[in-house]
């Protein structure tokens, strides 16, 4: 837990983006961390029993024409996620949040699995035990950096108009 909280914190790279500038200061550039590591590789909220109902090619900006999306919809939508808070651009703090999964996006080249999208919707309980959602939808980007089968990296939407997705170079390379 230790190693993984100093990746954390050595990454500090996604979370809150500000400027300070005082009299006579320079500005301080922006802190986000964009992704967090775990060696063992993440659990991929959704995933377990969801149903593909939708394949075809994934089209966007710099992405190989050979990745195929599948959409799959949850049948165990009730999940948590991982946030990163940043205090500071050296402080970092792990949050655990309650979310419903609304769809899971399985990314493809070659026959082979590479990457997960998960959308979510912030949710909690009222005070009468029922799940309320705040409204705030959320992305995350799993994947497989080294072919290994571990979903180890979990990448933030930090924001952009298009997400991207990261193909990583293994999924290239031709079956042995």
């Amino acid at each position: 837990m230790m190693r993984f909280i100093l990746v954390v914190l050595s990454a500090c790279s996604f979370g809150f983006s500000w400027f300070v500038q005082t009299k006579g200061a320079q500005p301080v550039a922006p802190c986000l961390i964009r992704e967090l590591l775990n060696p063992n590789g993440w659990d991929i909220p959704g995933l377990s029993k969801a149903v593909v109902k939708t394949h075809g090619h994934y089209t966007s900006q710099g992405v190989p024409e050979n990745v195929f999306v599948d959409g799959m919809e949850p049948t165990v939508p009730e999940a948590t996620l991982m946030f990163v808070g940043l205090k500071s651009c050296e402080v970092a703090q792990l949050n655990l949040r309650s979310i419903d999964v609304t769809k899971v996006e399985r990314f493809t080249m070659n026959g082979r699995i590479f990457g997960y999208r998960i959308l979510g919707t912030i949710a909690t309980l009222d005070e009468h035990g029922r799940r309320i959602h705040f409204g705030s939808q959320e992305s995350v980007y799993y994947y497989d950096p080294d072919g290994s089968g571990k979903f180890s990296v979990m990448h933030y939407d930090t924001g952009e108009l298009i997400f991207k997705i990261i193909v990583p170079d293994w999924v290239n390379q031709k079956a042995r």
